[in-house]
């Protein structure tokens, strides 16, 4: 008979890093720029933070949002969150105000916490609820913000994190969803413990590695992956504010950087610079690629540079990956992404939910326990994304090879996939269909050789209206993050539908 669910230390979000912490607190935990934070110094950060998050009243439960770029803060503040029991919400500081003021509402957030320039575009609008607690991590903030920064002379103290669970929830991500609005995936402090364990089991990673991260940190997987992975054995890991090739290489070269993350639209562009070939790469063990399928081709390019590229499966719903490519199986064809991770199954089954055999392409299906409690406020979704055997139907499409390596080859969803981001068509419609110049609109994806895919537009103009792409971009810049914005259109007189008025997507992409 199982007794009550107790508090075990361990699978606190952020334990892993502190207890690193306690073991080598001098060690190199943190690169950022010109600065470095020991374990110890990253450590003291976190818990310092936590106290101010407390002294702004947040406490157990509370739902604390970030929303800016990517910096330090964004580790900090979901640890502190960890040890006051509270809820971290990670937002995209490049989202409009209306998208922003969406996942604060859904997500019920107590405060929100933002750099100078993310809080600049929320001031004025209503976005933010005049209930949330609005602090600012820059010395001079906005109006309506108060300053969250550590001055040099607090004491650190020993402050006791709060109790938590294996159960209790320490994350909400968001995802694209087929209703037009994100879905907030609710990920345990369980689930984060146990994808970090996949990850340390499944990659290869080593406690002098250097790790380099140069993907938004709003991702799950860098917030709860490889990062969370270097941490927990005891490396460096080097962050960068944004992704440039030529940041990259000098990156890579200047901190002898040897493991990375990239989703395939970067690997193509690092490939195609014309820097690529004489840059001093000797340090890099591998790079891990998840976010979309990487293109055959374009890992062959690292593989003769003696580079390999190490595709995963995951979702943000397994809080991370539940595949690994082994870097001895050379570039493989394009969609491979390796074994299960130790801790997770992954089989491929057809219509009727049976397991099919390995070469037949079907339904994508994860069993562990880092997959997601569920999603936020939709008890439906969530109940259909299991199955009575507790198997996760997430909607993409694959096979295995002969090896039992997993290849994926598309969605059975229509959620496009461009530079590592998801984007529902059916949000991108909606806003297309208050465009002055659209009569009707369908969005879909077309293959890109260095995005992946592209968001295209397939429009039937408003009587006597010109539509151009450039005149659609500008207009949805006001409501749509930039990923999520055309950049291709197609014009047509009328769009393809069934008899009953549902939209024929699929004749859309041929």
């Amino acid at each position: 008979m199982t007794g009550p669910t107790r508090h075990r230390p361990m699978f606190r979000l952020g334990h892993l890093l502190e207890r690193r912490a306690q073991l080598h607190p001098d060690r190199t935990a943190l690169v950022f720029g010109d600065r470095t934070w020991t374990y110890g110094q990253l450590r003291d950060w976190i818990v310092v933070s936590a106290r101010q998050l407390r002294r702004h009243g947040a406490g157990p439960g509370s739902v604390v949002a970030y929303a800016g770029t990517s910096r330090p803060e964004v580790f900090v503040l979901m640890y502190a969150t960890s040890r006051i029991g509270g809820v971290f919400v990670p937002v995209n500081g490049a989202a409009t105000p209306p998208e922003i003021a969406y996942l604060l509402a859904d997500s019920g957030a107590d405060v929100l916490i933002t750099d100078a320039a993310c809080a600049v575009k929320l001031v004025d609008d209503g976005t933010v609820p005049p209930d949330v607690t609005r602090l600012c991590l820059d010395e001079e903030p906005p109006d309506g913000y108060a300053p969250l920064i550590r001055t040099p002379d607090e004491p650190v103290g020993d402050d006791a994190p709060a109790p938590v669970t294996e159960d209790d929830l320490a994350l909400i991500a968001y995802t694209s969803g087929t209703s037009g609005r994100p879905k907030g995936v609710l990920l345990t402090h369980g689930n984060v413990f146990w994808s970090c364990v996949n990850g340390l089991l499944g990659l290869d990673l080593a406690r002098d590695d250097v790790t380099l991260i140069t993907t938004p940190v709003f991702h799950i997987a860098v917030l709860s992956g490889v990062g969370c992975y270097t941490w927990a054995k005891g490396g460096t890991v080097v962050l960068e504010p944004a992704f440039s090739v030529d940041n990259f290489l000098t990156t890579v070269r200047r901190h002898r950087v040897s493991v990375t993350f990239a989703v395939p639209a970067m690997l193509a562009l690092i490939a195609r610079h014309p820097g690529f070939a004489a840059a001093d790469l000797s340090s890099l063990r591998w790079i891990l690629s998840g976010g979309a399928a990487a293109p055959a081709p374009v890992a062959e390019v690292f593989h003769r540079r003696g580079i390999p590229v190490l595709s995963s499966y995951g979702l943000t719903e397994t809080a991370a990956g539940v595949t690994y490519r082994d870097p001895r199986d050379g570039p493989g064809c394009s969609g491979e992404a390796g074994l299960a991770a130790p801790l997770a199954e992954v089989r491929i089954v057809g219509s009727d939910n049976r397991p099919l055999p390995h070469g037949t392409t079907g339904e994508i299906v994860v069993r562990s326990p880092s997959v997601a409690a569920g999603y936020l406020g939709l008890p439906e979704d969530s109940a259909a994304s299991r199955d009575a055997g507790g198997w996760f139907h997430g909607g993409d499409r694959g096979y295995m090879d002969s090896e039992g390596r997993l290849v994926v080859v598309g969605r059975m969803k229509d959620t496009i996939i461009t530079g590592g981001e998801n984007v529902d068509p059916t949000e991108v419609e909606e806003a297309l269909a208050a465009c002055p110049c659209v009569d009707e609109a369908a969005v879909v994806g077309t293959p890109d050789p260095v995005w992946g895919e592209i968001v295209t537009a397939i429009v039937v103009p408003a009587e006597g209206a010109d539509c151009s792409l450039e005149g659609i971009q500008t207009f949805l810049s006001a409501s749509l993050t930039r990923h999520k914005i055309p950049r291709r259109l197609e014009v047509r007189d009328r769009l393809p539908r069934t008899a009953t008025g549902k939209l024929q997507r699929s004749l859309l992409r041929g």
